[in-house]
């Protein structure tokens, strides 16, 4: 009968068998898992097409217009995506707490269960295309972000890095680099203006060499591990995840099966 139905095996118990609902608490935390990271996406979008960033242009066919400000466009898809999260993860907040007091096996609260896995389901469903729609219309301000990434001292690693290649240890390389920092904000300036007289005055190891040495490109080279924000660690990342998207494309859907 097991067979027939399509099922792995018989229930090993069939009083656990009546009683049982990891199955759905287990799918409606995957569920809550990823509407959260949807959630925390939002923000970031939300975040970054704010006018003291930039970085993104919201899609016209997903934001509404301001109903006080003409020229204002408002994350409508984005703010429904954070809230739609909170109805999820309620769903599998409201499955563990049916569930949490009651004894062996069936008890007539479980039909309760229904609401909350078919909701969360619905809800996840629904949002997903919308979600994929919003990032295949989106516009990124790539000349912002790469402004924005080459402003408030994000080199200051690399300058301490630059000393420590020189052998001059992590704790003095951090506190040099500190005075620099202080001294470029002073004179309201990047580490990359500072003369080399000035920074030879806080170390001695600082040479001709450091200014082409704080340059975007090497600072992000400079982690030039897995994971890291060297170039071509984030190409393999990126070909890594097509792979894995594609793999998981190519798996027959359950239905057909």
């Amino acid at each position: 009968m097991a067979k027939e139905l399509g099922f792995d095996a018989p229930t090993a118990n069939s009083i656990d068998a009546t009683s049982d609902r990891d199955f759905a608490i287990e799918f409606v935390n995957a569920l809550s898992q990823l509407a959260l990271h949807l959630s925390r996406w939002a923000e970031e979008m939300i975040l970054f097409s704010t006018p003291a960033h930039g970085f993104v242009e919201l899609p016209e066919a997903y934001s509404t217009g301001s109903s006080a400000m003409p020229q204002k466009k408002n994350p409508d898809l984005l703010e429904l995506v954070r809230g739609k999260a909170a109805r999820v993860m309620g769903c599998s907040t409201t499955l563990q707490t049916l569930v949490k007091g009651l004894p062996l096996a069936y008890n007539k609260d479980m039909q309760e269960t229904q609401e909350a896995l078919f909701d969360a389901s619905d809800t996840i469903t629904a949002m997903l295309p919308l979600v994929t729609g919003w990032m295949q219309t989106v516009e990124f301000n790539e000349a912002k972000m790469n402004q924005a990434a080459q402003s408030g001292f994000m080199n200051a690693w690399a300058a301490a890095a630059y000393l420590v290649e020189r052998g001059v240890p992590s704790r003095l390389s951090h506190e040099a680099v500190g005075k620099a920092v202080q001294l470029a904000m002073e004179r309201g300036c990047d580490l990359q203006k500072l003369p080399l007289t000035d920074l030879q005055a806080i170390h001695p190891s600082f040479d001709a060499a450091f200014h082409s040495s704080l340059g975007l490109q090497e600072v992000l080279a400079l982690h030039d591990v897995p994971g890291g924000t060297a170039p071509r660690h984030v190409k393999r990342a990126l070909q890594n995840a097509k792979e894995r998207l594609a793999a998981l494309r190519s798996q027959e859907p359950l239905a057909a099966r």
